[in-house]
Formats: structure tokens, sequence, C-alpha cells
């Protein structure tokens, strides 16, 4: 419980909606393990493609919605938000098993929405990208897109002067470095040079401990949660390239894992 409140900060306000930001959406309720219902935002896009948007540790999922908004239209895949369990009308109380499970819930549920057979693709910022690098273990997409990433919640806590004692207790919590190297489809990574809440170090790391094929894409001046502002269209045509990329070689390899 202490290491829970630790790590995940919810808010439950939905002070903005896809409404007020123009865009078009379909409001979802859907079930996860536990008998909790989650609440999720599915926004049909144009291209034959179906994103799964992994949030990070605090707010909920309307703190995105101008990312949303500019991967509609700049990008074009079918996206789904969701909020983990806690956050916003999501029943429940986080925790990291509880957040794992949730994102299986919600990538069965985008599976079987909009296009039939189109390509699906996992998309993590922050904590999501823990979230989105244990799911490619369990239910492999056709690719995976990681913001923000940080190699374990033991290690980042350890680099804070005040986190160095209590960095021991969240033993593999969240161990991105320990997984990674059993990725089995395409990466891109995204990182801001100048994150100063996650340094690009952490980035490095992952990137080179992953497998092939992989792709960084380090953004000059960003910070955390930045990227899409200090990137511009080069962090849209980054990830609509790498989509278009990986859902050919979806395309001429086969069909996509199940």
């Amino acid at each position: 419980m202490l290491i829970e409140k630790m790590i995940f900060r919810p808010t439950r306000q939905l002070e903005q909606r896809p409404e007020d930001h123009g865009l078009q959406y379909e409001d979802v309720r859907f079930p996860t393990a536990g008998g909790l219902t989650l609440h999720g935002w599915f926004f049909p896009g144009h291209a034959n493609a179906k994103l799964l948007w992994l949030h990070g540790n605090t707010g909920n999922m309307r703190h995105r919605l101008d990312l949303t908004r500019l991967l509609m239209d700049r990008v074009g895949a079918s996206l789904f938000a969701f909020d983990y369990r806690g956050y916003g009308m999501s029943q429940g109380k986080p925790s990291e098993q509880g957040v794992y499970a949730d994102a299986e819930a919600a990538a069965q549920w985008l599976r079987q929405k909009g296009q039939p057979g189109a390509p699906l693709f996992y998309f993590g910022q922050s904590l999501g990208s823990a979230v989105a690098i244990e799911l490619e273990r369990r239910q492999p997409p056709a690719g995976l897109i990681i913001e923000s990433a940080f190699t374990s919640v033991r290690e980042r806590s350890a680099e804070a002067l005040t986190g160095k004692l209590i960095a021991p207790i969240f033993g593999d919590t969240f161990d991105s470095l320990k997984k990674i190297g059993s990725l089995k489809t395409p990466l891109l990574m995204i990182h801001g040079e100048e994150d100063g809440v996650v340094g690009a170090k952490h980035a490095h790391r992952l990137f080179q401990r992953a497998p092939q094929p992989k792709q960084l894409y380090l953004v000059r001046g960003a910070d955390h949660g930045d990227c899409y502002v200090a990137g511009g269209e080069a962090y849209f045509a980054t990830i609509k390239d790498f989509i278009d990329s990986a859902s050919r070689q979806t395309q001429t390899g086969g069909k996509e894992r199940p």
C-alpha cells in the first residue's frame, strides 16, 4: 500500500472532455480483472491503424487531450485512451499488477473495435511506458512506442538525494530494464534531451538493451511530457513513419500476433 501511494497520483476530476478540443469520440465503459469497470474514450481515425494510449502516473487521460487532437490530425490512427483503476471515472485503486490487467483489458477491447485487422500499436508515456512494455510481453502488438521511459522505479528513486534510502523498497517494481530485452515487436523510443524528471540516460540504457528493430528519437529542447511541443512536425512525422513501416512489416510478414 505504501509503494502504491508513492507511485500513483491519480485525479478523479475530468475538467476537460474531448468535445472541448473539437474531437469526435465514443464514451466507453469496459470490464477489467476483479469485476471493476474502467472508463475510456475511443477516437475513430482515418488511417488503417489503431493506437492504445497508456498515460503516466499523475492526473488522468484528460491531461493529454491536446496531444490526442494533434495525433488524430497528423497521424490519423484510431486512438483509444483510458484511465487505469482509481483514475478519472474508473473504479478501484491502482497497483502495479492492477494497471497491467487494465492495459490487457483495454487492448482486448480495442482489437475488436474499428477497422477489422488494422495493426494495433501501444503508445506509453512515462509510467505508461513501463505498462506498455509489460503489455507487449502479454499481448504483442504490431509495434511499440514509448516516451519519457525510465529504467525502473528503484533506479529512478535512487537518483534523488531523498530517494536513495528508500529506493531498495521498490525492488523490481516497474522494472523495464529487466524486461525490454525480450521485446518481440518493433520499437520506437522518444525522449526529451532536457528531461528533468527522467534523464535521457534512462533512454540510452533501455535502448541499448532492447533488441532490433528499434529506433531512438531524442527531441532537442524537450523536457518531460512536452516532446510533442518541442519536436513539432518532426515528432508526429516520426511516429507516423514508424506506424506505416511497422504496418507494412505486419502485412508482408503475416497476420498480427494474437
